[in-house]
């Protein structure tokens, strides 16, 4: 299954920005709703930017988002 991955999501501030994102993903959204193979999005985001994140991101688009939070990474793990 294909994936495209966004990382930092959070962090685009423009309009423009935000407004090419959310071009992205309907472009997803409509290419499984017309036959086309699925895609998966995986966005990432800090915690605390999540309730501006919700207030502008098309998510509702692909359908209800799934979270996973990720702890802290240890000097070994980076």
């Amino acid at each position: 299954m294909p994936v495209v991955y966004i990382d930092g999501v959070d962090r685009i501030v423009t309009a423009a920005g935000r407004e090419a994102i959310n071009d992205l993903l309907g472009a997803v959204a409509q290419r499984a709703r017309t036959g086309g193979s699925p895609w998966s999005v995986v966005v990432t985001a800090r915690d605390a930017n999540l309730r501006e994140l919700h207030g502008w991101l098309a998510w509702h688009l692909l359908g209800q988002p799934r979270s996973l939070e990720v702890p802290p990474l240890s000097m070994d793990e980076v």
